[in-house]
């Protein structure tokens, strides 16, 4: 079973799921005493990398479904990229290909996906994802739970400020 340290108190988490909010408190503590104010993304927000081609838009955030899910419409020009490959410890992405051609790198495997097709990411795999199209590509991706208040730097989206991302 994963553990999670809190460096404020010491003490060990031992069901990361059910303690979503205090693994968001270390996070936060981390960003705090380096002195970085954290905003809060809404549903309607939008942030836009051009380095990318990414631009994500809220549809649903963590406050509006109790910390459940988030859901955001991602559109990724001809050549765009998400920054890196990375991992989401403790949730369940789902892609849905809305428009164009979204290719993957999942757990080792490259997958191509198209219109109507989805694309599941299981937690502790890293992925990437790249427009494999000559147009514009679109989907729409849920991230289940949200872990409502982790921090995450919005430089990766090319933002000047750090956000209260929720995924």
């Amino acid at each position: 079973e994963d553990k999670i340290r809190d460096p404020r108190s010491g003490d060990w988490s031992h069901s990361p799921y059910a303690d979503a909010e205090r693994l968001a408190g270390i996070v936060a503590w981390y960003y705090e005493k380096d002195g970085m104010p954290p905003m809060m993304i809404r549903s309607g927000d939008t942030l836009q990398n051009p380095v990318t081609g990414e631009m994500v838009h809220v549809v649903r955030s963590a406050s509006e479904t109790e910390g459940e899910y988030v859901l955001v419409d991602v559109r990724v020009e001809p050549d765009g990229f998400v920054a890196a490959a990375h991992i989401h410890p403790y949730q369940t992405e789902v892609f849905e290909i809305l428009e164009g051609e979204v290719g993957f790198k999942a757990g080792g495997k490259t997958i191509i996906a198209g219109p109507g097709e989805k694309v599941v990411v299981k937690p502790g795999t890293a992925h990437r994802f790249w427009n494999n199209g000559e147009s514009a590509a679109r989907f729409r991706c849920e991230v289940r739970p949200a872990l409502q208040g982790l921090l995450a730097r919005s430089s990766a989206l090319g933002c000047e400020e750090d956000i209260y991302n929720y995924y």
